[in-house]
């Protein structure tokens, strides 16, 4: 019987989603699962998650430790050492940078398989300095421990051109998405009451980003290009940004006093989190992310399944939206960390947004999220 033992430094956001649904999946194919996870950043489902492995049969371990480079980090390989010894897994995969750095730091026996799924590597946004230094020097060292489970394209050249990881075993497999859960509104009553609990009056044209508050997803940019398309495209008093998002207080407080300065604070919509994610993409007209670099985003998943447009920075990671052989019809790009580029492409969306959307019925056939998980179970499995 297999035996896995999934590894994750988030308890929140994409990678969390992801590592959620692969674990459901592979409960429900009645795979025995034990959970390795970190309570440090967490959301409300972690906990839920953590129960449904433990009712299954299996175990889990808190690692608490955090997604930067730490002496906990020494601590927590040490424990994790201690529970594959006990559990025995076939199977280790860990998910996220930190995650993967202790999967692969394991001395463990040739017989237990080892994945990795980085889900974005830090030095794709471009960024330099010592920390970008340190997580690909520490990419690099470990490259060949295991297997690499990219999630696009980009993802994979940026480690075999900058990380140099050409001799590295990896396989491309996309996100998945569930489409009985993100889906556009059956009904105008349901849009109506979902804006309603949003602040979201019935003639607004919304455009929406979802990512929580970090140099990653590269708010500030988001804001000016919102307040430059509005300044510079007639007819839009009615554009509200709805932004979901959490992060540290001083990235909270300098993102709203950016709003501030740029005077589009009230035409801003900052709700809280919520457990149930896929309401918000209901209220929306667009989708929108400025990152500066992804490995395939959920959220932009999440959109398509939701029949919503997309505009996107050209980032690693979204530039794979824009592939002809998808066939989305209404995808916007700008120029990444550039506000006016990607305010030129909110300026495109809003000139076509009487344009049919086909977003859904095309994802559904390359982001199915039993298609992917499948993929990955068979990796399991067959190797």
């Amino acid at each position: 019987m297999t035996h896995i033992l999934i590894v994750s430094e988030p308890g929140i956001d994409g990678v969390f989603r992801h590592v959620e649904g692969l674990i459901h999946y592979l409960l429900e194919s009645g795979v025995k699962v034990d959970f390795a996870y970190s309570s440090t950043r967490a959301g409300p489902t972690l906990i839920e998650l953590v129960h449904n492995v433990k009712a299954a049969g299996g175990e889990s371990i808190d690692l608490a430790t955090s997604n930067a480079p730490s002496i906990k980090d020494l601590r927590a390989l040490i424990r994790l050492r201690a529970f594959v010894q006990r559990r025995q897994p076939n199977v280790i995969h860990g998910h996220s940078s930190k995650a993967g750095a202790l999967v692969r730091l394991l001395p463990i026996q040739k017989h237990i398989r080892r994945y990795y799924t980085p889900h974005a590597y830090y030095g794709m946004g471009g960024n330099k300095g010592l920390k970008a230094s340190v997580f690909n020097v520490i990419e690099q060292l470990l490259g060949n421990c295991g297997r690499t489970i990219h999630l696009s394209p980009e993802e994979s050249d940026f480690a075999k051109s900058t990380l140099r990881l050409t001799k590295a075993e990896s396989i491309i497999i996309p996100n998945g998405v569930d489409f009985s859960l993100f889906r556009p509104c059956t009904s105008t009553s349901e849009r109506l009451q979902i804006r309603q609990e949003l602040g979201i009056v019935p003639d607004d044209i919304v455009i929406g980003s979802i990512g929580r508050l970090s140099y990653q997803k590269d708010p500030g940019t988001l804001y000016r290009a919102f307040a430059h398309f509005r300044r510079n495209t007639k007819n839009t008093d009615n554009v509200k940004l709805l932004h979901v998002g959490n992060g540290e207080v001083k990235d909270t407080v300098e993102l709203t006093e950016l709003a501030e300065q740029l005077e589009i604070t009230e035409h801003i919509i900052r709700p809280p989190y919520r457990t149930d994610p896929e309401v918000f993409y209901r209220a929306m007209d667009a989708f929108c992310l400025s990152s500066r670099y992804e490995g395939l985003p959920y959220t932009g998943l999440e959109a398509l399944a939701s029949n919503l447009p997309l505009i996107l920075a050209d980032s690693p990671g979204l530039k794979s939206f824009g592939n002809i052989q998808y066939g989305f019809n209404q995808v916007y790009y700008g120029k990444t960390e550039c506000p006016q580029s990607i305010a030129n492409a909110m300026q495109q969306w809003f000139k076509a947004k009487h344009i049919t959307t086909e977003h859904r019925a095309l994802a559904e056939q390359h982001f199915s999220i039993q298609v992917a998980c499948r993929q990955i179970l068979e990796l399991y499995q067959t190797e």
